[in-house]
C-alpha cells in the first residue's frame, strides 16, 4: 500500500491537523471547568482519544492506493507499529540517546532533599499516558507520514510538523485572556514557553520518528521527557539544595549534552535504521518507486 497525495493536499492536511485536534476540545466543551478538573481530564480523554483514532483512518482511507508495479508496505508500518526488529531497536537506540540527554538532571535529582509528593493521579495519568500517546499518532505518524508522502522530504516534514505541533499548544492563551493583571502577564509567559519548547521537542521526536520509523520510540521518549520536565538550573544560586554539589552537576549537564550528541548521529542515523519513512524520501527525491526490498 502506498500514500498518494500532492504537495498541496498535505500541506492542508498538515493546517487542518491542528484545527481538529484543538477543535475538539473546545468545540464539545459545556461547561467551564479548567483543564484540571477531573471531569474535565477524563472528558479529553475521550473526546481526544476518538479523533486520535478516526484521524488517521481518515487519511488512510482517502489516500491509500495501490501502486501496480509496486508493492508497499502493511498500513502498520506506515503507521509506525509494524512488530519488527527494526522497532525494538529503534526503542533501545531513542531510548539510550535521550536517557544520556538528562544526565544532569537525573544525578542532581540525588542531591534533592524534598520529600516527593507525586501521586499517579488522572493528571499524571494524562502526562504520562495519554498526551504522549494521542499526540504522537496525530503529530508525528498521521502528520508526518502525510507530509512525507506528499514530498516534504526529511526536514521540511520534520520542520513543519514540529512548528505546527507548538503553535497548537497557544490554544492555552484562551485561559489566558480568561485572567487579569499580572496572573493574564503570567498565562501568556507560559503559553509561550510552552509554545517554544514544545517546537523543539516536536523537531527531535519528529527526527526520531523518520530516522526509525517507530512510533513506540517516540511514545517512550515523549513520556520520559513529560515526566522529566524541563531541567532545574536553578543550582547555580545559592540557597538552591544543590549549590554545594554546583560544579559535579554541571559537569554532569555537560557529560550529558556531549554524549547526547555523539550518541544522535551514531545510533539514530537514518541510514542505520533504514525506515519505511527515509525508504520512500528517497524514492520519492529519485522520482521513482521502487519494491521495498
Amino acid at each position: 500500500m502506498y500514500l498518494s497525495l500532492s504537495l498541496f493536499q498535505a500541506v492542508l492536511w498538515a493546517i487542518f491537523t491542528p484545527l481538529v485536534f484543538i477543535g475538539c476540545i473546545t468545540f464539545f466543551k459545556t461547561s467551564k471547568l479548567s483543564r484540571d478538573d477531573p471531569k474535565e481530564i477524563l472528558r479529553r480523554i475521550k473526546i481526544i482519544g476518538v479523533v486520535t483514532v478516526l484521524w488517521p483512518a481518515l487519511l488512510y482511507s482517502l489516500f491509500s492506493s495501490e501502486v501496480e508495479t509496486a508493492e508497499g508496505p502493511s498500513v502498520w508500518h506506515w503507521i509506525g507499529i509494524g512488530i519488527t526488529i527494526k522497532n525494538y531497536a529503534a526503542i533501545l537506540s531513542s531510548s539510550a540517546v535521550t536517557l544520556v540527554l538528562f544526565i544532569g538532571p537525573l544525578y542532581q535529582m540525588a542531591f534533592d532533599e524534598a520529600e516527593s509528593t507525586t501521586e499517579f493521579d488522572l493528571k499524571a495519568l494524562r502526562a504520562y499516558v495519554f498526551a504522549p500517546i494521542y499526540e504522537e499518532v496525530i503529530f508525528r505518524s498521521t502528520l508526518i507520514t502525510a507530509l512525507i508522502a506528499g514530498g516534504a522530504g526529511f526536514y521540511g516534514a520534520v520542520m513543519l510538523s514540529s512548528l505546527i505541533f507548538g503553535v497548537s499548544h497557544l490554544y492555552h492563551l484562551v485561559e489566558a485572556f480568561e485572567c487579569t493583571g499580572r496572573m493574564r502577564q503570567q498565562k501568556v509567559m507560559q503559553a509561550a514557553m510552552q509554545a517554544a519548547y514544545t517546537t523543539v521537542f516536536g523537531f527531535y521526536v519528529g527526527y526520531i520518528f523518520v530516522a526509525t520509523g517507530s512510533l513506540y520510540a517516540v511514545i517512550l521518549v515523549h513520556a520520559f521527557c513529560n515526566f522529566m520536565g524541563l531541567p532545574d538550573v536553578g543550582f547555580m544560586n545559592e540557597g538552591h539544595y544543590g549549590y554545594a554539589y554546583k560544579r559535579s552537576i554541571s559537569a554532569a549537564y555537560i557529560i550529558g549534552i556531549v554524549l547526547f550528541i555523539v550518541l544522535l548521529s551514531l545510533s539514530l542515523n537514518p541510514d542505520l535504521h533504514q525506515s519505511w519513512h527515509y525508504t520512500l524520501i528517497n524514492q520519492l527525491s529519485g522520482n521513482e518507486i521502487s519494491k521495498l526490498n
